[in-house]
């Protein structure tokens, strides 16, 4: 499912570096601060090193031609923050071939990413781009932060040390073919009426990264998941994929994706939104779903606890997790696989009391599943919940 060149974008970078330090270049040398009030367009014959925070005006654009290298260094009073300040408009417009990289100038270097503000009005197009904030900044920016600026994403790669690949605040964007490697939290913050749409990528985490969340979703949000693989080289459960807490009308598409050693789609007690998960695999996880509150239809999907596992934490391995709460969590599970081959304890339905008290009695309507590796008297744990 994944494009071989997607995976070795990662390692260009450092190659990059190395004919950089070698002084295998030609042209002249660019040295880019401030603002940029005319259109520029950057070209591979020359080498861009920006030195400190970047605006590009309103009503200007700066392009970036197939096989451009644009160096970013650390600001001299060591903020560390050099943000690029999007008023205009930026494209990136790599090639197969010929691949777009923003990196910082040494492994020592590291910066605070792209900004789009709300004064671009135009969708964003980035493709074939390779964007590395580096590690060691302080404040954690995202590596991508939009505002109200819609962003078309395609055949790019994310790396560094960011709180997300991506934080879009009331946008229309799509992504899709792309690789993120993040080093702190992870892909996506989404919020303000946004609705993103993720397909055809893969994600996974550094070794010494442990985020709480790979895809935060709220404030009237939407997200659809198509087609991705996420994966986690942690053993234990390291936190929520998902958490999602919509308000009416938001929907959550997870489907076919390929899931191991995360734990779940988390949905809060506020919840009032619709999640539809279908045909995805689990593999070593802690479960599909933890639902507190709203309505979810799982269908399709394929969870594997294997023997000795360790992504789904010490005893827990489950389907559904699901509590009571102010608002009645009800999930259809249907035509689903279940396998356990481990000596995890917790039963395939598991209903817990979240919520001080029993406030609402959560229901699970199953039908039509596989489920091997639990005992029949330990197929559902209810509290205070019913099982049709």
């Amino acid at each position: 499912m994944m494009m071989n060149k997607r995976n070795s974008l990662f390692q260009w970078s450092f190659l990059v570096i190395a004919l950089l330090s070698s002084s295998f270049l030609w042209g002249a040398r660019i040295e880019v601060s401030g603002h940029i009030s005319s259109s520029t367009i950057w070209s591979p014959s020359d080498t861009i090193v920006v030195t400190d925070t970047l605006w590009v005006d309103f009503g200007v654009d700066l392009s970036l031609e197939a096989g451009v290298v644009v160096l970013v260094q650390t600001a001299a009073q060591g903020a560390g923050v050099i943000p690029w300040v999007i008023e205009g408009s930026l494209t990136v417009n790599g090639t197969e071939s010929d691949t777009v990289f923003i990196i910082p100038a040494s492994p020592e270097d590291y910066w605070g990413g792209i900004f789009f503000s709300a004064q671009v009005k135009s969708v964003q197009s980035l493709s074939y781009l390779h964007l590395d904030v580096g590690i060691g900044n302080p404040e954690y920016p995202p590596l991508i932060q939009s505002d109200y600026t819609s962003l078309d994403i395609s055949h790019s790669s994310f790396k560094g040390q960011g709180s997300f690949a991506m934080a879009l605040n009331g946008t229309q964007s799509k992504v899709n073919y792309c690789s993120f490697r993040l080093d702190q939290h992870g892909i996506l913050h989404s919020r303000n009426n946004d609705f993103t749409e993720i397909e055809n990528s893969q994600s996974t985490v550094s070794e010494s990264a442990w985020p709480v969340s790979m895809v935060f979703v709220n404030d009237s949000s939407s997200l659809k998941l198509l087609n991705n693989q996420f994966l986690n080289p942690h053993d234990g459960s390291s936190g929520y994929f998902i958490s999602f807490n919509g308000r009416p009308g938001n929907q959550l598409f997870v489907d076919y994706n390929y899931f191991e050693k995360w734990g779940n789609v988390y949905v809060p007690y506020a919840n009032q939104g619709e999640l539809f998960i279908r045909n995805n695999r689990y593999y070593d996880v802690h479960s599909i779903i933890q639902n507190e509150s709203g309505l979810a239809y799982v269908t399709g999907n394929s969870v594997h606890i294997p023997a000795g596992a360790t992504g789904s934490g010490i005893g827990l391995a489950s389907a559904i997790y699901m509590s009571s709460a102010v608002i009645t969590p009800i999930v259809h599970f249907n035509n689903n696989s279940c396998v356990k081959n481990s000596e995890a304890t917790l039963p395939v339905f598991y209903i817990y009391d979240a919520s001080g008290g029993v406030k609402s009695v959560p229901t699970i309507i199953a039908n039509n599943n596989i489920i091997w590796g639990w005992d029949t008297f330990d197929l559902v744990n209810i509290y205070g919940g019913l099982l049709d």
